[in-house]
């Protein structure tokens, strides 16, 4: 598995493999591994291949038995091969990117049991057998170095490695047993064509890995492929010409000789393994000690920033084990109880409480442990001095990855100030309410009173008003007669006092008039209904001559919409807005009005914009009101009640007034109510 599939490699590998050579160019990369591969294959094939050739020919066919020293070397090479193999897998687990020792191990595993079991056996085909097949399961593991383990190999490599020895017992019992399945290895003196392939089979495989490392060496340079190159190299020189020699012979003797240095290359190899691991386990430790020391100072420097917050904060604070059992307090607790950890630690708190609450705090508090939930009571706590005071005391459990409580984290806050402050609250509430109650009844009794009170001035306005008509108007009948019958007999100044009379009853008479239309308006109870104002409004300017051409000019300027309203109400306020249209102009100023309409969702604005003098902004408001008049009698007749009709009128049918003037340049008047059906 490569790192990129996620295998972890420790990171002092990288730093400290001294066995990394420093990049080479090109060319000399290139003559470097030309000359490695030549020496490898000069030392591992042609040389050994001379010396069996000097060997056989000096010596010829004389044998040399010796099984102690065969016995010897046979299980040195095994002892090699296991030990190389444990260092192989130990490397493996180590760093899971040197897919291509796990072969390795495999192979070595099985030659070291066969070798073994070749040793131990007595002379005859199984021990002859147990010595090919060790060549040739040698070379079929070694081949695989060029291929990736599988990922269940990975993952059972304990299984791995007993399934390998496993399979070498197994074969080691069929071969001992059961000899006869297998063919003869000898023909006469010579091996047998089966021996002789089983040996070149195995060969060719080690030759295959002898490629395979050489490769790798050149990608990435390193002494532990050139090794295990050169390892490979001598088992498949063995492997290829061992079917060729005689037993015992010197050539016999080369070639056990030549499998033995290959496992001691091996061993070189193993070294150069448990070199690397060390210096990789040293760089790691190095990294790790530094960690560790720097995540010490960081846990110490957050230690005393923590403590030096904790005794800093105003509320007392306190930390407790996963059983309730307090550990610490900040310096804010010994600072107002007056105590030591010694006197607190503990269940040692419950000495400061006050006996009325104690039980019931306890009793709570071990319902949070035991519950698991945030903790939260109000209690008094006493001080050095033997005073009490409240405080509202918090908990709230930490817990670790997996959601267990491992400590809890407290704090008591003083809220003795805080709750006189609420007493006296509530207190200036309570006396609050019971001043507003005593108010509202006074405002009721008095609003009563004077209700009754404005229905008995309206009742009398409108008595007086009525009853004033009656003289009014016989002053008025008086003044005509003595103007008529007596017309020659009264001189200028007579008839001058006679017309004043007139004038001023006339004058009072629609003040009068005005007065008994707004006591209308506010005391009879008006019924709203849709109301066609433009056919209202047409009907009211046919009825008054002064509305019509030539002496004025009106016009309805679009369809107006049905209004929610009283048409008699209504009738008045058209008639007093129309009438202040026409008679505030400049004079020789023909009256011009256009009435237009504004609709916004269910209500309509109705305006009435005229070429009149103007208002100023300043009594723009106070037209409205009763008695407010903004020119001389003399130049512009009125009794300043026309708009305070107007706007009581519109009040009482749920609808608005307003005006928008500048003087010298006419005014708007609008009204707005709700837009109804035309009836």
């Amino acid at each position: 598995m490569s790192t990129a599939e996620g295998a972890e490699t420790l990171p002092g590998a990288a730093a400290l493999d001294e066995r990394r050579r420093e990049p080479k160019s090109p060319v000399a990369a290139r003559r470097s591994f030309a000359f490695e591969s030549a020496f490898i294959v000069f030392a591992g094939g042609i040389l050994p291949l001379g010396l069996a050739a000097a060997a056989h020919h000096s010596l010829g066919g004389q044998q040399f038995i010796n099984n102690p020293l065969h016995v010897f070397c046979e299980v040195g090479g095994s002892s090699i091969a296991f030990s190389v193999a444990m260092l192989l897998l130990l490397r493996v687990r180590h760093e899971k990117t040197a897919h291509h020792l796990v072969w390795l191990a495999g192979g070595l595993t099985c030659m070291g049991f066969l070798d073994a079991a070749h040793a131990l056996a007595p002379f005859g085909s199984s021990w002859s057998w147990l010595r090919h097949l060790a060549t040739l399961m040698g070379g079929v593991f070694f081949c695989l170095t060029c291929v990736r383990p599988p990922r269940l190999i990975w993952s059972k490599l304990r299984c791995f490695t007993a399934g390998t020895a496993g399979l070498s017992f197994l074969i080691v019992l069929l071969v001992y047993f059961w000899p006869h399945i297998l063919p003869s290895p000898w023909v006469g003196e010579h091996y047998s064509i089966a021996a002789k392939v089983a040996n070149m089979v195995g060969g060719l495989g080690f030759l295959v890995a002898v490629i395979c490392f050489l490769f790798r060496h050149r990608q990435t340079p390193e002494r532990e492929d050139l090794l295990l190159a050169s390892q490979a190299m001598l088992f498949a020189t063995a492997g290829f010409l061992f079917g060729f020699s005689h037993v015992w012979g010197a050539d016999w003797w080369l070639w056990h000789g030549l499998r033995l240095l290959a496992y001691a290359v091996a061993a070189g190899a193993a070294y150069n393994v448990v070199l690397r691991m060390y210096k990789t386990i040293a760089g790691e430790a190095a990294v790790l000690e530094e960690r560790i020391q720097t995540v010490t100072r960081e846990v110490r420097t957050t230690e005393e920033r923590f403590r030096a917050v904790a005794d800093n904060i105003p509320p007392l604070a306190w930390m407790t084990d996963e059983t309730g059992y307090i550990l610490w307090y900040n310096q804010r607790w010994y600072d107002y109880t007056g105590t030591t950890l010694e006197q607190m630690r503990g269940w040692g708190w419950e000495k400061v409480h006050h006996p009325d609450h104690g039980k019931r705090v306890t009793e709570g508090w071990k319902r949070s442990l035991a519950s698991g939930e945030p903790w939260q009571d109000i209690f008094p706590l006493r001080n050095k001095n033997g005073g009490y005071r409240w405080f509202l005391s918090r908990a709230v459990p930490i817990r670790d990855k997996t959601g267990k409580i491992t400590q809890w984290f407290g704090s008591n806050t003083d809220i003795t100030d805080l709750r006189a402050t609420e007493q006296a609250l509530h207190e200036a509430q309570a006396e609050l309410r019971k001043h507003a109650e005593q108010l509202e009844q006074t405002v009721a009794e008095r609003t009563a009173r004077l209700s009754e009170t404005v229905q008995e001035l309206e009742a009398f306005s409108y008595s007086i008003a009525h009853d004033m008509r009656a003289p009014l108007r016989g002053m008025q009948g008086f003044a005509n007669v003595l103007r008529e019958e007596y017309k020659g007999q009264l001189d200028d100044r007579a008839l001058d006092y006679i017309n004043r009379i007139v004038g001023s009853a006339a004058r009072l008479d629609l003040l009068i008039t005005d007065i008994l239309n707004y006591s209308r308006i506010v005391r009879q109870d008006l019924k709203i209904e849709p109301v066609d104002v433009e056919k209202l409004l047409l009907e009211i300017i046919h009825s008054y001559p002064n509305l019509q051409p030539p002496k004025a000019d009106i016009r309805i300027c679009a369809s107006l919409p049905g209004l929610w309203g009283n048409a008699a109400a209504l009738t008045q306020v058209f008639s007093n807005l129309l009438g202040n249209a026409v008679k505030f102009v400049p004079a020789g100023t023909v009256p011009r009005v256009e009435i237009k309409v504004e609709r916004e969702k269910e209500w309509a604005r109705l305006w009435f914009e005229d070429n009149g003098i103007g208002i100023e902004k300043k009594a723009q408001e106070r037209i409205f009101h009763m008695f407010q008049r903004l020119n001389r009698q003399d130049l512009y007749e009125g009794t300043g009640i026309g708009l305070a009709i107007v706007r009581k009128a519109m009040e009482r049918m749920g609808g608005r007034v307003g005006v928008e003037s500048e003087p010298g340049k006419g005014s708007r008047f609008w009204i707005e109510l709700k837009r109804a059906p035309k009836p």
